[in-house]
C-alpha cells in the first residue's frame, strides 16, 4: 500500500505522485518486485538490508528498448512500529 504525505491517506498503486510523496510499507515493497518479476521485467534489481532482509533499493526497466519506462525505488529512513 502506497501512502501520500502530504495527505496523510492511501492512494491507488496507479497513481503518479511525485518521489517524496509516496510511501510504502515492506509488504507493499516485496509486491513491487512480485510484479515487476510477474510482468517479465527486461531488468530487475533489487538489494536488501543485511540483517532483516528488507529491500532498501529497487530498479525495474520494464522494456529494453524503451524510453522513460525505467523506476527506482530508493528505501531510507525506514522505522519499525
Amino acid at each position: 500500500m502506497a501512502w501520500c504525505r502530504a495527505a496523510s491517506s492511501p492512494i491507488p498503486a496507479s497513481t503518479s505522485a511525485p518521489v517524496f510523496a509516496v510511501l510504502f510499507d515492506i509488504e507493499g515493497l516485496f509486491g513491487i518486485i512480485e510484479d515487476a518479476h510477474s510482468r517479465n521485467a527486461a531488468s530487475l534489481n533489487a538489494t536488501y538490508e543485511q540483517t532483516r532482509g528488507y529491500p532498501i533499493g529497487i530498479s525495474i526497466d520494464y522494456i529494453a528498448m524503451a524510453v522513460d519506462d525505467e523506476i527506482t525505488y530508493t528505501i531510507r529512513d525506514f522505522h519499525v512500529r
